[in-house]
Formats: structure tokens, C-alpha cells, sequence
């Protein structure tokens, strides 16, 4: 059995409790569907809506570990010369645009700027530990 989160441990997810809650009409109370999807999230942190556009979660979760990780890690300098505080700021902008659903729609300088930024984010991912 999976055990249950504290959607107050994890803003994201209080936050799409939020959006469902507010999306279900008022005089007739929860949808059926709408309740499904309180029930995923209160079990696995997501659900089906998340599905639609998996970046957009994906960027909300990583996001505050980024900044953290760059605050943390990177400016005390514990991981030497790994990357430049200009690519952690590229990383760091590049999951800003896709939590906030804005990377789909960029001009193209600004859509090879995420591009960068995602592969930049894969190459460094395996030593982002501290």
C-alpha cells in the first residue's frame, strides 16, 4: 500500500488540491472526477490531470530543489567548479518557464535558452548531491 502525503509537506500539491477544489462548480459541490483526483494526490502526490502535461509537475517538484541545491551547495562552493552560477541560473529559469506552463509559448531565442537549460540540467543531474 502507498503510503499517504501531507500536501502541506509539499506546496505543489496543496496547491493543485486548491485548483481542483476551485474548479468543481459550487452548487453542486465536488465533482465525481474531482474527487478521484483529491484522492490520487492524497495517496501519490499527483493525478490524471497531471498527465496532460507532465513537464509542468515534473518542474514544479525539481524547482525548489534547484534553487536550494544552488543556494546551498553551490554558493558555499562545496562542489568546486561542477558548473557556473550562469548555468545554474539558466537551470534554475529554464524550470521557472515550465512550472509556470510558459515554455510551450517563447519566441525561439527564448525556446533554444530552455533547450540549453533541460540539457544542461540532464548532463549535471547525477552529481547534484551534496
Amino acid at each position: 500500500m502507498t503510503e499517504k502525503l501531507d500536501a502541506n509537506e509539499f506546496p505543489w500539491i496543496k496547491k493543485k488540491i486548491e485548483e481542483i477544489i476551485d474548479s468543481s462548480p459550487a452548487d453542486r459541490g465536488l465533482s465525481e472526477r474531482a474527487e478521484d483526483h483529491l484522492k490520487q494526490y492524497a495517496e501519490t502526490g499527483h493525478c490524471d490531470m497531471d498527465m496532460w502535461s507532465m513537464s509542468i509537475p515534473i518542474a514544479q517538484f525539481v524547482l525548489p530543489m534547484l534553487k536550494n541545491f544552488r543556494e546551498v551547495a553551490v554558493g558555499d562552493n562545496k562542489m568546486g567548479n561542477y558548473c557556473s552560477l550562469k548555468d545554474w541560473d539558466l537551470m534554475i529559469w529554464t524550470f521557472e518557464m515550465m512550472a509556470a506552463d510558459k515554455a510551450h509559448w517563447t519566441s525561439d531565442k527564448d525556446g533554444k535558452k530552455i533547450v540549453k537549460g533541460l540539457r544542461l540540467f540532464a548532463d549535471n543531474l547525477r552529481g547534484m548531491w551534496c
